[in-house]
């Protein structure tokens, strides 16, 4: 229950979108491969809307960045939480802003890892805003185990190879859900 109305978070993302002004898009989802690159590919077949990063600031009330620091709010709680639980050093302005992920049926994410050469992560943190499809779970296959998300659900988890992790194919619906890295 880490969002208290996260289906206002849906709202408001598909809200953003449609705005007249240069809205952010809903675009095909890019991975960082090991030489730095960034493309559309494969391994991650959703859509996804870049937010501003979260920042304070009273000169610029966009709804963008509204939605970022309202969102950042929430994660932050979580991530400072878990990294005193674990003894976990991040520097919390090192975020790049977040991602709204939007999976379809039959999108998917495959099994990857969030640190690497080109992407130097330690926390990752992914937020659920609705639980009304199935399928999409998120999966940790060295692990063997499965997460089952529910609606204002954040997950938050090392960056590293003991993590691997994947976001199963959408079965039925459509499953949004916000993801950040420090």
């Amino acid at each position: 229950n880490a969002f208290p109305n996260p289906n206002e978070l849906i709202e408001a993302s598909e809200m953003l979108h449609s705005a007249k002004d240069s809205p952010p898009q809903w675009n095909d989802a890019t991975v960082v491969s090991p030489d730095g690159s960034i493309s559309v590919s494969q391994v991650r077949t959703n859509k996804l809307m870049f937010t501003p990063k979260p920042r304070n600031s009273q000169n610029d009330p966009t709804a963008e960045l509204f939605f970022s620091n309202e969102i950042h709010k929430h994660f932050s709680v979580c991530v400072q939480d878990f990294a005193r639980r674990f003894s976990v050093s991040f520097d919390e302005n090192t975020t790049i802003g977040y991602q709204v992920l939007k999976y379809s049926t039959s999108e998917y994410y495959v099994a990857h890892l969030d640190d690497g050469p080109k992407t130097r992560r330690t926390i990752s943190a992914i937020g659920y805003l609705n639980d009304d499809y199935e399928g999409g779970e998120l999966h940790f296959q060295d692990k063997n185990f499965t997460y089952y998300p529910f609606a204002g659900d954040i997950v938050v988890l090392p960056s590293g190879a003991q993590y691997r992790h994947e976001a199963k194919p959408v079965i039925e619906g459509t499953k949004y859900s916000i993801v950040n890295w420090w």
